[in-house]
């Protein structure tokens, strides 16, 4: 897929309109180029902006009728909105409008982790770089992406390396790493991150376990059909290789 190509489909992926051929091809494409992959991101910071302002409407609204409008409500029917009322509905209905745009993917990244990692299997798109050599895989991802993923060899803690890929995660540019464990797949994205060090967080969706945590500028999300137990152990080697 061409820029020309992939450009006028990242309105449609982003509202999730594609099928899935389509989608993969997109993601593929925004993985490999990264202007197609700041356009993405640039239109999810437009939606974002686009429903900040419409909740904002609500402030400058005073919900509460004005004492007049009591009194007249007290007395004859009349015909006419009183204004509280219309401004309220007009801030209402912006919401409405705009907040399908920016909400329908859902809010939970988990989601669209544990659908990524789903996909990964199913498009035998697993990696762009097969290899259980970390001296392979590393330097692999030197000048398609601006920093340096950590690819440690944990294969003496039963994680075997099965190789990288480049993935778009939440509109950024991403590394993802594979491994094996007992017949069982986990993916790990890394993109960058500002702000403060997170410790692991874990949670499950649809049968996956998914973690998240951020460390030294990176932010790093796993999920894999593993049990917990492998799970936190994968981690635990991870951060402390």
């Amino acid at each position: 897929m061409t820029c020309d190509e992939a450009r006028p489909l990242l309105d449609a992926y982003f509202d999730s309109e594609l099928d899935l051929t389509a989608s993969l091809a997109v993601e593929r494409h925004t993985g490999e180029c990264a202007s197609c992959a700041q356009a993405l991101h640039d239109l999810q910071e437009l939606r974002a902006k686009m429903a900040a302002d419409a909740w904002s409407a609500f402030d400058d609204v005073d919900l509460r009728p004005p004492r007049a409008s009591i009194r007249r409500a007290t007395g004859p029917a009349r015909r006419g909105i009183p204004g509280w009322i219309v401004a309220a509905l007009a801030a209402a209905l912006t919401v409405a409008a705009v907040l399908p745009w920016t909400l329908h993917r859902g809010p939970n990244l988990e989601r669209e982790l544990v659908d990524s990692h789903v996909r990964s299997l199913m498009a035998e798109h697993l990696v762009d770089v097969p290899s259980s050599n970390r001296h392979t895989v590393k330097p692999w991802f030197q000048g398609k992406i601006d920093f340096a993923p950590d690819v440690p060899d944990l294969s003496g803690r039963g994680f075997e390396l099965a190789g990288g890929r480049l993935d778009v995660l939440d509109g950024k540019q991403a590394a993802a790493l594979v491994y094996r464990h007992g017949g069982h797949v986990l993916n790990l994205w890394t993109v960058r991150s500002t702000g403060a060090d997170l410790p692991p967080t874990y949670s499950a969706l649809d049968g996956y376990q998914v973690v998240h945590w951020k460390s030294d500028g990176l932010e790093r999300w796993a999920v894999s059909d593993m049990s917990n137990e492998d799970v936190r152990s994968f981690v635990d080697a991870f951060r402390g290789h």
